[in-house]
Formats: C-alpha cells, sequence, structure tokens
C-alpha cells in the first residue's frame, strides 16, 4: 500500500511540475527542433499523460506542426498532428536526460514533397539522420531520440509526391505500430498495423498500383549506414480480399552511389487474378481483363534498376490453377499454363513494353473434350506479336463429345493436328483485307478414320493421310478412303480456307483429283435429297455448325477418274471429267466414258435451292456408236414400260439436252421434264414389239412384224412434260415403209398417227420407195392407224376419222 501511495505522490508531483513548468517545457522543445531539425516544429499546448504507452513518462502535444525551412514558399506542412505523445526514459529524466523512448501520432497529416527545383521538405531532418547513421556509441551523441524504440500512428494519412520522377504515395496509417532498434552498424525497423492505401505511383504515364485497397502491413527493415543500403527482410501486404493472397516480398535498396540502386522480390502463393488487377494501374487493368484469361496463379516477381529509372527491370515466373477460355467454336478447358515475362528481351536495348515477352513454356488442357497441348510467346506488348506451337491429339470419344451425333459420328481412329503461328494473338483474321493476319503451317495426320454425316448417308472409313497448311491454303498430297462402296486417292489443295474459318465471306475453293477404280456413284441421289434435310433446325453445338456452314459453303472443283463406274444400270469404263460441287448444287463439264458399247460426252448438273423449291437436273451431250438396246437397259428404259431395251437393236448417235426437276425420292417430276434428241439409228430393228404385232392383225399379216428392220433414220424429238412430239417422219422397215407424227406419253397420252401407204401391197425394192420422201409424194390410198392408250398398254386401231383417204 505504501508502495502505492508513493507512486500516486510522485505522479501528483510530475502533474504538477508539468503545469507550473509548461511555458519553460515548451521553450525546451524549441531548443530540441533547433538543434536537430532544419525547420520548425510548433505545439500549442503540452499535456501530461502518465502510462500511455506503457512504463515512463508520456506528455502530449496538442496542434503540432512540423514545417520546413521553405514554408514560407510551398505552404505545405511536413507534419500537422491533432496530438503527439512522446514517451520519455524515466530513469535518464531523473538524471537530467531528455531520452525519447516512444512517439504516438494520433490524426495527424504527413505530406512529404520534392518540388521540380529538386528541394524536400524532408531535409528538415538532415541533423537527425546525420545523428542516427553516426557509428559513434549512443551515449556518445547528443541525440534526443538515440533510444527511440516504437513510433505509433492512429488515423494519419500520409502522402509523397516527387514533382521531380512523377512518383507518388498516399496512404493512411489507421493502426500502425513501427519497432526501431539500434546497434552500432545496424539500424532495425519492424513495422505493423493496418494501413489504408489510396495510391501508389512509380510512373505516372503507367498508373497507379494499390487503388483504394485496405491491408495489413508487415515490414522488416534493416538500414546500414556504413554501406547506404536498406535491406528488405521477408515482409508481406495482405489486402482485405480473401482471393487475393499475402504479397511476401524482400531485397535491398543501395544508396551509396546516386541515384541509387534497387533490388526486389516479390511473391504470390496463390491468388486469384481477377481480384488481384485491382491492385494494378487501370489501364493495365483493363488490358489484361479484356483478354478473359483470369485464372488463380503463382507469382515470382524480380524488379531490378535504379531508383530514377521509371521502368526498371522487371522478370516474372508464374505458374497457374486450371482456367477456361472461349474460343469462336468452343471453350480452352482445364488449361494449366507457365511461363516467365520480362520487359528487357534485349539487354542491349531500354526496358519496356516495345522490349518485352510472355513465354509461355507449357500449355495443356483441353480443346473441349480433346487434348491440347503447347507453347507460346508473346513479344512486344505494344504492339503485340505472338509465336504459338500447339497440338491436338483426337480420338472418337473426344471428338463425338463436340458433335450432334445425330448429324455427324466419328466411329474409328486417330488424328492430330499441329500447327505452328506467328502473327497477332488477338487479331488473326483482317475482315477489310479479306485475309489471316498472320503466317501459319501445319498438318492434320489422319489414321484408320471411320466416320458418318447422317443427314447425307455419307458413310466413310479408312481415312488415312497427311493435309498440309499454312494461312493461305490446304495442301492434300494424297488421301485415301473408303465411302462404304469406292476406294477413293484424292490429292490436291484447298484455298482460303482459314478465312473461311474465321468469317470470311468468301468461300473456301478444293481443287482436287479423285481417283476411283471402280466407282459405285451413289452422291447423286444424295445431293438430290439434301434439300429437305437441310431444312433441320440450328445445332447447339458449334464445331457441328462449323461443319455444316463449312461445307454448305466449299466449293469443289474436282477432275475425276475412274476406271470403271456404275450408276443404277449404268456401266462405263474410262471415265474422265470435271465436277464442281458448291452450295449444295453439281455441275459435270466434259465427263467421257466408254458405255453402250460406245462413247457418251455429258455436261450437265444438279442445282438445289432452299426452300420448298425442287432441285434441277440438267443435261446436255452426245452419243457416238452406242449400242440402243444398253442405252435403254442403262437408263431404266427412261421410266416407261411401253418400249423397252427387249424390243430394240441398233447403234444410236445422237446429241440431246434434258432437264427436270428431282422429287425427294430422287426420282424425275415427269410434268417438268424438257429437252430434245437428235437421233441417227442404224441397223435398227424393233423385236416383239406388241403394237407392231398388233398391226399384223390388221393388214400385211404375212409380213415379219416379230423383227422389224429399220433403214438408218434420223429425226428429232421434242420432250415436254411427259409427251414426246413425234413430227411426222417417214420410217423405212423391211416389212413396209410408213409415216408417222403425233405424241408418245410416258403416261397414258399416247396418240400418234401411223400412216401405211397402200402401195406397200407390191413389195418394192427398198430403192423405189426412197424416192418417196413425204407423204404427199405418195400415189395411191394410204391407211390410216392410230396407235392410244388403252389402260397401261398401247393399241394400235384404225383411225375411224381417216381409215383410207
Amino acid at each position: 500500500m505504501l508502495a502505492i501511495l508513493s507512486l500516486l505522490v510522485l505522479l501528483g508531483g510530475l502533474s504538477a511540475w508539468a503545469i507550473t513548468y509548461k511555458t519553460r517545457f515548451l521553450q525546451q522543445i524549441e531548443q530540441i527542433s533547433r538543434e536537430n531539425l532544419d525547420g520548425e516544429l510548433s505545439v500549442r499546448d503540452v499535456g501530461f499523460t502518465p502510462f500511455k504507452h506503457g512504463v515512463g513518462i508520456t506528455f502530449s502535444f496538442h496542434d503540432v506542426r512540423l514545417t520546413g525551412r521553405r514554408f514560407a514558399r510551398y505552404h505545405v506542412p511536413l507534419l500537422a498532428a491533432e496530438s503527439v505523445s512522446a514517451t520519455l526514459d524515466f530513469g535518464k529524466l531523473l538524471r537530467g536526460e531528455v531520452q525519447i523512448r516512444k512517439l504516438g501520432v494520433e490524426r495527424g497529416v504527413v505530406k512529404v514533397f520534392r518540388g521540380k527545383d529538386g528541394y524536400t521538405n524532408a531535409s528538415l531532418f538532415e541533423t537527425v539522420e546525420q545523428r542516427w547513421e553516426s557509428d559513434l556509441p549512443v551515449n556518445q551523441s547528443r541525440n534526443y531520440f538515440g533510444n527511440l524504440e516504437k513510433i505509433i500512428f492512429r488515423d494519419c494519412p500520409i502522402q509523397y509526391v516527387d514533382s521531380l520522377k512523377n512518383k507518388k504515395f498516399a496512404a493512411t496509417l489507421r493502426q500502425v505500430e513501427s519497432q526501431l532498434g539500434r546497434t552500432d552498424s545496424t539500424r532495425r525497423f519492424l513495422i505493423d498495423g493496418s494501413v489504408f492505401f489510396e495510391e501508389l505511383v512509380f510512373n505516372a504515364a503507367r498508373g497507379s498500383f494499390f487503388r483504394k485497397q485496405s491491408a495489413q502491413t508487415h515490414l522488416d527493415l534493416d538500414y546500414f549506414p556504413a554501406r547506404h543500403l536498406w535491406r528488405i527482410n521477408p515482409s508481406t501486404v495482405q489486402v482485405n480480399d480473401p482471393k487475393v493472397d499475402a504479397i511476401r516480398f524482400h531485397g535491398d535498396i543501395h544508396l551509396a552511389e546516386k541515384p541509387g540502386r534497387l533490388a526486389l522480390d516479390f511473391s504470390l502463393e496463390k491468388t486469384d487474378l481477377a481480384a488481384t488487377l485491382h491492385l494494378l494501374p487501370a489501364k493495365l487493368e483493363k488490358a489484361i481483363a479484356k483478354r478473359k484469361i483470369l485464372p488463380t496463379l503463382q507469382a515470382d516477381i524480380q524488379l531490378r534498376g535504379l531508383l530514377n529509372d521509371p521502368s526498371p527491370l522487371l522478370t516474372v515466373q508464374f505458374q497457374t490453377d486450371t482456367f477456361r477460355y472461349a474460343l469462336p467454336y468452343g471453350f480452352l478447358r482445364d488449361m494449366r499454363v507457365k511461363g516467365t515475362f520480362t520487359n528487357r528481351l534485349d539487354p542491349n536495348a531500354p526496358t519496356g513494353d516495345p522490349n518485352s515477352r510472355i513465354t509461355v513454356s507449357e500449355a495443356v488442357g483441353y480443346f473441349e473434350t480433346i487434348p491440347l497441348r503447347g507453347s507460346l510467346s508473346i513479344t512486344n506488348l505494344k504492339t503485340a506479336t505472338s509465336v504459338m506451337d500447339f497440338s491436338l491429339a483426337a480420338t472418337p470419344a473426344t471428338v463425338n463429345a463436340l458433335l450432334d451425333t445425330s448429324l455427324y459420328a466419328v466411329r474409328k481412329g486417330n488424328a492430330t493436328l499441329k500447327f505452328h503461328y506467328e502473327g497477332s494473338p488477338v487479331k488473326f483474321y483482317d475482315p477489310v483485307a479479306d485475309r489471316m493476319t498472320g503466317k501459319l503451317r501445319g498438318s492434320l495426320q489422319m489414321n484408320d478414320i471411320a466416320f458418318a454425316k447422317k443427314t447425307g448417308h455419307i458413310n466413310v472409313s479408312r481415312l488415312n493421310g497427311e493435309v498440309r497448311f499454312d494461312e493461305n491454303q490446304a495442301i492434300l498430297p494424297r488421301l485415301t478412303m473408303h465411302d462404304g462402296r469406292n476406294d477413293l486417292t484424292i490429292s490436291g489443295k484447298v484455298l482460303y480456307l482459314p478465312a473461311s474459318l474465321f468469317g470470311s465471306q468468301r468461300p473456301a475453293e478444293a481443287f482436287v483429283h479423285i481417283a476411283i477404280p471402280e466407282w459405285n456413284v451413289t452422291w447423286p441421289d444424295r445431293l438430290a435429297g439434301m434439300r429437305q434435310r437441310r431444312q433441320r433446325g440450328k445445332s447447339k453445338f458449334r464445331l457441328t455448325k462449323l461443319l455444316d456452314e463449312t461445307i454448305e459453303k466449299l466449293k469443289v472443283t474436282a477432275s475425276l477418274e475412274a476406271k470403271q463406274m456404275k450408276y443404277r444400270q449404268l456401266v462405263a469404263t474410262q471415265l474422265r471429267g470435271n465436277v464442281t460441287i458448291q452450295n449444295q448444287s453439281l455441275e459435270l463439264r466434259n465427263l467421257s466414258m466408254n458405255t453402250c458399247g460406245g462413247r457418251v460426252g455429258i455436261s450437265g448438273g444438279i442445282k438445289t435451292y432452299g426452300g420448298r423449291k425442287l432441285p434441277i437436273f440438267y443435261v446436255k451431250g452426245k452419243v457416238a456408236q452406242a449400242n440402243i438396246r444398253s442405252v435403254f437397259h442403262s437408263m431404266g428404259n427412261f421410266g416407261q414400260k411401253a418400249i423397252t431395251d427387249k424390243n430394240l437393236r441398233g447403234i444410236l448417235s445422237a446429241d440431246f439436252a434434258f432437264q427436270a426437276k428431282i422429287k425427294s425420292d430422287t426420282s424425275l417430276l415427269r410434268s417438268s421434264m424438257r429437252g430434245n434428241i437428235n437421233v441417227n439409228l442404224e441397223k435398227g430393228q424393233i423385236l416383239n414389239f406388241k403394237p407392231m404385232l398388233d398391226i399384223r392383225k390388221l393388214v400385211f399379216k404375212n409380213r415379219a412384224w416379230d423383227n422389224v428392220r429399220l433403214a438408218p433414220l434420223r429425226t428429232t424429238f421434242v420432250l415436254q412434260g411427259e409427251e414426246i412430239k413425234v413430227a411426222r417422219m417417214k420410217v423405212q422397215a423391211n416389212v413396209l415403209y410408213f409415216f408417222l407424227d403425233g405424241v408418245y406419253s410416258f403416261g397414258n397420252k399416247t396418240d400418234l398417227s401411223i400412216q401405211i401407204p397402200m402401195n406397200n401391197l407390191k413389195r418394192k425394192a427398198p430403192q423405189n420407195q426412197l424416192e418417196i420422201r413425204e407423204i404427199e409424194d405418195v400415189k395411191g390410198q394410204i391407211l390410216y392407224l392410230r396407235a392410244i392408250n388403252e389402260g397401261d398398254e398401247v393399241r394400235i386401231r384404225y383411225d375411224k376419222m381417216k381409215r383410207f383417204d
């Protein structure tokens, strides 16, 4: 109890002393400032607050202002504080010495500046710095701050502005304690507390770091006066965002030689890049966020350079967790990248964006479900160019996951895509110039692939070969495949394919040679049926949509070669020709073949339309020395049953033109048929043709109507719809000669007039009958017959109107 009473008496005495000697104490403060500061320290009032900072005698100074010697010019006090408390060493105070152990600043504003003339108001501490840096023993230096142990800041905005170097630091020390220590060779600072960062500007042109960020700060510093060296021991800044990892840093700042050098290392163990971007300058944050690659990452950063260098050497090593990135036709998924950054690629050139490079040494992940691996580099961030090397390895399972399997399906095989790209990392295609912006080269290796395009009943198997490509074209040295009925070998090139995939309105164009040993033709049927199948809705699968659009726009010009071809009943050899396929339409040019015992040359095609409009088949060509029986058999008797290949013999030469609409079942719409044919028939025979046999019931019953041999026949037939218009013509045969005209119908409208001169009774020699060319040349009576449809058959009857003329 006596001890407590003694302490209260002591405190009461000190308080009375402080009140009694306040004026003298303020004078002492002025003396201290004159001895230690190159400026002025003013205090409005002094209060005695014992034990405010623990054991010791504490005085509180109110309305403290600290100004430099040029305050009258700049009007910026270095310190303007509502309250500054100082805790004195009690033991030394009893011995008449003033040693400040602790300082506390509350609601004080600290503003340090450097003007463009080089003056800084911090120069008022030069005397203190000289004493602080002195290697003299502490007790030999008359320094009131020599044993300062702690400085405490509460709600203190601080600001540093360097107008000469365009640097700025602004923050509020909400609750910060700084532990200080000193040996003969070292000064030590441990700073901990809550700081609200306003901004940190190293280069005004680049913007500010740590904008409006609250953080817990731990800073461990050593200063070596003899070497003019600041050493930052492992320290941390932890912003108040759980997604942002603590920023760990350490390094050295060398001040022995002006302007000084720095070597700092920073590290982030695992931080969310999207959240961490808020610590960066707004311009840089926006540029990085625009790329939409914002993974969680680990980074090690090295900063090297001179203190007055606006762009010091920056080196970064980084590694990401998995992320995804959107592409026009899918996503890169589960991507992991590992790489480095430097802003001094060329050691002989200055640092900065033009001399920078991002190097991704390893990028691993998936294009949707297809494994992907590669590397890339981006050089010159001001006008960025990139180099990429990637490979993708695809299997049926990984590809089918990207496709609408109701339309496409890969059943077997594997493929490897490799490519090398040099150019813009952002803009791969220039729509104005309609070209790729960079250089591209690569290859697609296909091994034993089988796939189906279900909408066209296309099944391909045993697809093998390599496709090589660049930014302009794809080269097909030799692809082999089986389409379900045929073995094909394809070689050639595809122009404008890369640009087409990136949105060019110019379709890709393929120029290929297709060799087929034995060709069983099915694609006209498939192409004709595509109109109806194309009416399906848009696929939700982006890769399917890409395939559909590319195939639909692709223009294919192919030269065909087949030793043998079969299409329905048609069999041909030595086929040569050219075909163009575009927009679901097909065009044949100069297609020639040996068939039906002769030579056939045709041009034509199938033109399809969108909507409800039916496709059109059109053809024109020549037939030379063909067996007419084979012609009728090969063409399915042209869709009629009245006269068939069983009834005809002879050698046919003709030129013809024909067109018709194609129904969805690939048959011809008869009402749309149009055409003409110029016929030259030699050695013609009509065998067991029922209408001819019917004539025998009427006249000339003893003649060979079952085997009518014709003299050379030359005439023209015109087709309109289901009817063939037969202009009056003379038919010279072994049994008689007659005249024929009217309409032959593929339906039930056949109406032919047969005029038989009665002088046929005399069996004149054929050369005498050649004198009669027209019906008007006939002398004597003429028998008129009509060939008309009765049910499904053509019957010949007397012409009731013109039985005899």
